[in-house]
């Protein structure tokens, strides 16, 4: 229970911080509804009843009248400027602050994060709305708070007049709350489970709907197959649905069983005090049925926020969970200026302890100014290496070792700053495509690299150069650009990015001849002053590296310059041979 409550209160600051004006109105406004409905249509209403019928001096009910007039006043104006100012222009303060929050985390998460289908699931529902789940959490504390005052109010003012009156009430709602914790618990289950189906739902809208799918999707089945797992998920959506349906069912029906009768019952037992017994008035008979009307829908509305809070405690326990994330890849300490050495000693690693090594035994070195190719078929472990000298991930077993020191010493911030790296799943984002190149950088020199990989020249066709936006996603006048010039956008702002090692991930992937050898000018003139690291498959490339390994089954297998390897009757060579005489035609 204290952790949940933690939860609670744990959103509830984070909201405070993000909007104390709309926090504090939320609650006012429903503090303001309970004291209105208790003093207009409980107290006034019922004075102004008995002075009619006892004939009471008319100025006297009229002062009564302006008074219960002016409070419903006040409460109509307070509710207006919550609804028509308050709740139109925080929301966008809110939204601001939450999802600061959550770019923020999600940039700093391990990587391995997205890799656990159980913390990805928890985490996409964690921030899914999180700005307006947020908000709806206080709306519904404040309904709470104006909720237990009421009762209070309410509550007291039947006891004085007839305590037995409290016992239709409370007997049925306190069987509902009980039922509606269950209700509660069944529902969240529910949402756990379809929240899934959602995620994969998702992606298959964007494959259905996004422009980068619609050119293959027109010339494959893939449609076909998306439609298939479609209507498979809808299937799955529909079989949950079902399995809950009759539980919920059976709740909601009996909850409304025990909570219904007790109207008739209340109207019974008035009707008797006022007429039999002669022991209320006309006024009492309005006053107490109206406050037992609100004590009674009110401490139905604490069983129904219970239910409520239940699932509003489950959100926060996960977003909170997703904030306190602690990383495992943990940040060091010492600063790193230049990198002039990297080491691998002995190092494995597998991405967890109940699968295979994806890496064993690499002892790799690698100084300033040389250059090291990686080559090897697929899924060897070539970019997995990359990922360990990121530290995306750390190793399992060994160490790495930069400047002579454990690369955990380092400032992961500092170390990243170091390493210019292409992504073998780079990406070209729909901004400008300066933008594209220097990000955060507003020093628009260094650009060159535009120029020597011939970019300009299809640049130089659009009015606004390379200020041109890259796709129509935000802007109607964007431009699209082929995969192997977005590919040369990437290696340009990997290039910009500067610092001591190049790291580039099949560089050549997407790029036609000509480009590549531009490419090679590019990696040579780069290499008298860096440390190079090449992933690729493009062997011509790897072959004018000052180092080559070749890796296979998770291990390097051979290590050496091209002259040195070429002259084994390794996997290297047969790798070339092979790759030349496809290139021949043969």
């Amino acid at each position: 229970m204290k952790e949940k409550i933690g939860a609670i209160r744990y959103l509830s600051k984070q909201l405070r911080h993000a909007s104390i004006k709309f926090w504090i109105t939320t609650i006012l406004k429903e503090l303001i509804k309970s004291f209105e409905y208790f003093l207009v249509d409980v107290l006034l209403i019922k004075m102004i009843i008995d002075a009619l019928i006892q004939g009471t001096d008319i100025q006297e009910i009229i002062r009564w009248v302006i008074v219960a007039v002016l409070i419903r006043g006040i409460r109509i104006i307070f509710i207006s400027y919550y609804d028509n100012y308050m709740n139109t222009l925080e929301p966008i303060k809110i939204e601001e602050y939450f999802i600061g929050m959550v770019m923020d985390k999600s940039n700093s998460v391990d990587v391995k994060c997205y890799d656990e289908t159980e913390y990805y699931n928890d985490y996409v529902m964690a921030v899914r709305d999180i700005d307006k789940k947020a908000m709806k959490m206080l709306d519904d504390m404040g309904i709470l708070i104006g909720t237990v005052i009421l009762i209070a109010l309410t509550g007291t003012f039947v006891v004085i007049k007839d305590p037995v009156l409290l016992i239709f009430v409370i007997a049925p709602v306190m069987g509902d709350a009980i039922l509606r914790v269950k209700i509660s618990n069944k529902e969240y289950a529910k949402e756990e489970k379809m929240s899934k189906i959602r995620r994969r739902q998702d992606y298959i809208n964007r494959v259905n709907n996004e422009s980068e799918y619609a050119e293959e999707a027109r010339l494959s089945s893939i449609t076909s197959f998306y439609r298939k797992s479609f209507l498979e998920n809808v299937e799955e959506a529909k079989k949950v649905t079902d399995s809950f349906f009759g539980g919920l069912l059976k709740l909601y029906l009996l909850s409304d069983f025990l909570y219904e009768p007790k109207n008739l019952l209340v109207v019974l037992y008035l009707a008797y005090k006022a007429i039999i017994v002669k022991d209320i008035s006309a006024g009492d008979f309005m006053a107490i049925q109206t406050a037992l009307a609100g004590f009674s829908s009110n401490l139905g509305k604490i069983t129904q926020r219970s239910t409520v809070f239940n699932g509003h405690i489950l959100h926060s326990l996960k977003f909170k969970a997703f904030l306190e994330y602690k990383n495992t890849v943990v940040d060091g300490t010492q600063p790193l200026k230049a990198i002039k050495c990297i080491e691998f000693r002995d190092v494995s690693f597998r991405y967890a302890k109940n699968q295979p090594y994806v890496l064993e035994g690499i002892n790799l070195k690698i100084n300033a100014g040389e250059q090291l190719a990686l080559v090897g078929r697929n899924g060897q472990g070539k970019s997995t290496l990359i990922k360990l000298l990121l530290r995306f991930y750390d190793v399992s077993e060994g160490e790495i070792l930069v400047n002579g020191n454990s690369i955990r010493q380092y400032k992961i911030g500092d170390l990243r700053r170091e390493m210019m790296f292409l992504s073998q799943q780079f990406h070209c984002y729909k901004i400008p495509i300066i933008s594209n190149i220097v990000m955060q950088d507003s020093d628009a020199s260094g650009c060159a690299n535009l120029h020597m990989l011939g970019l300009d020249e299809v640049l130089e066709k659009f009015p606004n150069r390379e200020y041109s936006v890259f796709g129509k996603d935000l802007y109607e006048d964007g431009i699209e650009l082929s995969k192997g010039q977005q590919q040369k956008v990437a290696i340009c702002r990997a290039l910009k990015k500067g610092g001591s090692v190049l790291i580039m991930d099949e560089p050549t992937a997407a790029l036609d001849p000509n480009a590549e050898t531009k490419l090679f000018h590019v990696l040579n003139n780069d290499a008298k002053k860096n440390m190079s690291i090449i992933i690729s498959h493009n062997l011509s490339l790897a072959k004018h590296a000052d180092k080559i390994a070749v890796l296979d089954k998770g291990r390097i297998q051979e290590v050496g310059s091209h002259d040195n390897l070429f002259t084994k009757d390794g996997i290297y060579k047969r790798m070339f041979l092979l790759q030349r005489e496809t290139a021949l035609g043969k």
